[in-house]
Order: C-alpha cells, then sequence, then structure tokens
C-alpha cells in the first residue's frame, strides 16, 4: 500500500509542477561592486603598491619642478640666502649663502687702541632630516668659506708682551686672523618650513657649528728702522700672536641664525 501512495505523490507533483502551480527553486545572485578598468589592471601589475599606495605616495620623490622654497636669514655667519628644495617626504637640500661686512671704528681692546674689520663670506649645501613628520630637523653638509679679521693701531701707545710701545715709535702695528682652510664640515638642528603645508610664508631657524679647524694669526709692524726698536717690536707682536692662535686651538665656529621662507 506504501509503495502505491509514494507512486501517487509523485505523479501529483509532476502535474502541478507542469502545470506552472510550483516555482523552481532560484539561486540568490550576489551582487559585488565593479572594478574599475585601470585600478584591475594595476592590481594585476602590483597587487603590494596598490594594497600600500598611502605609503608609497607619503615617501615618493618629489618631481624637479615642485617643493621649493627661498628663504631670506640672518645670524653669526651674516646676511644670507637659502634654496631649498623638497626630494622626499623626510629630506630636503638646501643651498646657503652668507656675507658679513663690519668694520668697528675706533675701538679699545686690551692693551690696544685701534680699529677692527671683520669680513665673513660662505656658501654651503646641506641636507636636512625631519623627524617623524614634524618641522623639526637634523642637518649636515659642507661649506666653502673666507673669513677674515683683522685689528690695526696707529698714532697710540701699544704694549706688546709686557714692553710699552710709544705712537713715536712705529707708524702701525696689525693683527690678521684668518683660515688656510677654505672648506668646514657643518652638522647642527633647526626646525624648517610647515611640510604640510603646499605653499605660502614661515619661519625657520639654524644652531650647530662650522668645523673650520684652527686660525692662523700674523701680526706686523709698519715702522721707520732709523728709530730702533722695530725687531724688538716685531718680535714681540710675533709672541702675541702665537698666544691668540693658541688660544684659538680646536676652534670652531658657531652658527645661529633664523629667517623667513616662503614655499612655492
Amino acid at each position: 500500500m506504501k509503495y502505491y501512495s509514494m507512486i501517487a505523490l509523485v505523479a501529483i507533483s509532476s502535474v502541478m509542477y507542469a502545470g506552472g502551480d510550483m516555482e523552481p527553486v532560484v539561486e540568490p545572485v550576489l551582487e559585488t561592486e565593479a572594478v574599475p578598468l585601470e585600478t584591475e589592471k594595476q592590481i594585476q601589475r602590483d597587487p603590494v603598491a596598490v594594497e600600500h599606495n598611502e605609503d608609497a605616495n607619503s615617501n615618493k620623490f618629489y618631481a624637479l619642478d615642485e617643493g621649493y622654497s627661498v628663504g631670506l636669514r640672518s645670524g653669526s655667519l651674516g646676511f644670507g640666502l637659502d634654496v631649498a628644495k623638497k626630494v622626499t617626504k623626510e629630506i630636503d637640500v638646501r643651498l646657503n649663502a652668507n656675507y658679513f661686512s663690519y668694520s668697528t671704528g675706533e675701538v679699545d681692546i686690551d692693551d690696544y687702541t685701534g680699529e677692527m674689520n671683520i669680513d665673513f663670506a660662505s656658501i654651503g649645501l646641506i641636507a636636512d632630516y625631519y623627524i617623524a613628520d614634524t618641522n623639526y630637523r637634523v642637518s649636515a653638509g659642507a661649506y666653502y668659506f673666507d673669513h677674515g679679521v683683522d685689528a690695526r693701531t696707529s698714532g697710540f701707545d701699544v704694549t706688546l708682551d709686557g714692553t710699552n710701545y710709544s705712537s713715536n715709535d712705529f707708524d702701525s702695528a696689525s693683527l690678521d686672523l684668518s683660515f688656510e682652510n677654505k672648506v668646514a664640515a657643518y652638522v647642527g638642528v633647526g626646525s624648517g618650513s610647515d611640510r604640510k603645508a603646499k605653499k605660502g610664508f614661515s619661519t625657520y631657524s639654524d644652531v650647530g657649528v662650522l668645523v673650520t679647524g684652527n686660525p692662523t694669526v700674523k701680526g706686523n709692524v709698519d715702522c721707520n728702522p732709523a728709530l730702533g726698536g722695530c725687531t724688538q717690536m716685531q718680535n714681540d707682536l710675533d709672541k702675541e700672536s702665537k698666544n691668540l692662535m693658541d688660544s684659538l686651538e680646536g676652534f670652531v665656529h658657531p652658527v645661529v641664525s633664523t629667517g623667513v621662507s616662503y614655499t612655492f
């Protein structure tokens, strides 16, 4: 009996399906977002670069025509001009030029009354590394420089190595300080332009040292040999020059500056 009941159930089901009273089961179709053709090609070429696209862009090398800034500054090297180029997110390359010239006029310095002239000129190439996505930087580079200081006296008494010389004994006496080495290394820290700003004005500053090497100090006496005492006076001035040179051994030129720049 059970056998005939199953046959009847299958027959009824077939008739109902043929008559349209039953609908076939339709599997649901999952909708997916279309992938742009360019993105699809990029994924095929380099899926890792696409996955880390943001990081790749943040560390890109900048083109030659972008990321420039120009600044004017003043400090211990004189008045200067900076031209900087952003190379990567963290690194700038900076060309710096400075100049300073000053004459004190008549001044009293220790046992001397005379005039002092100061002449500084330098040009440097510096690399700036910006720390942890901030405006603070560590800098290193090299300078070509020509720094000189000279002091001269005429018409005044002077004391050299403990001996007093009257102004009637000589026409003039001078001390000249210069550097035989014209290339110096630079290291320093500072703050630069806003790394997130595309363009505009900002302030910047630097603190560091210029490793110039020891300066050379030379003394010269201009006098009339007929008056006598010229040789002794020159010897005493040479001793003063050596004492000054010894006191400057291990000299480094401090660099402190601040300025205003514009980023294009």
